[in-house]
């Protein structure tokens, strides 16, 4: 048995251009090589198949497929031109210095919203163990008017620092978002 090569690279060109057309509609540069001729030539015994037919077919296909080539080659991804390496070093530099601007612009944020969760969280403490001495019936009786109303005083105190701590965090966490945005 006599091999082709160029005989089989062909068939097997055509035969994954001719189903990955149909699979891709996108792929429309492929359909001249997934005609009807094309497809039953692909039916045929190898040992019959006429050689000097193929390679007319193939010229045929090549044919169809070169003044399109011609006029309207594949698109290309767009990329901008290569940068020299030194206008790549110094876009990369600002680039870095950029981030150094931003990173010194959040650190007294980030420092003082720590320290206000830090607050936050001590002044809630605070407060749960008041509301736990208030909650005691114990308190409210005759002789402990001087504790209760110590006890009142402390937890409007607390709850203002809490809400003033809140606001604050609130806003210094809103300039925060702002800078990173």
């Amino acid at each position: 048995m006599t091999r082709h090569p160029m005989l089989i690279l062909m068939f097997a060109f055509v035969l994954r251009a001719s189903s990955f057309a149909a699979e891709n509609p996108a792929a429309k540069h492929l359909a001249p090589f997934a005609d009807d001729q094309t497809v039953a030539i692909l039916d045929l015994d190898v040992d019959r198949l006429d050689v000097d037919a193929l390679k007319q077919k193939a010229e045929e296909l090549s044919a169809k497929l070169a003044p399109e080539e011609q006029s309207a080659p594949l698109p290309e991804a767009k990329k901008p031109a290569p940068a020299p390496a030194a206008d790549q070093r110094a876009q990369k530099r600002r680039e870095a210095e950029e981030r150094q601007r931003q990173s010194a612009a959040r650190k007294p944020l980030e420092s003082r919203l720590k320290r206000i969760d830090e607050q936050m969280a001590k002044l809630s403490a605070q407060k749960a163990a008041i509301d736990a001495q208030l909650a005691d019936p114990g308190v409210y009786g005759e002789g402990r008017k001087e504790t209760l109303k110590t006890l009142i005083l402390d937890q409007a105190y607390v709850a203002r620092e809490l809400a003033q701590l809140e606001a604050e965090w609130l806003e210094l966490q809103h300039k925060l978002e702002q800078l990173v945005a």
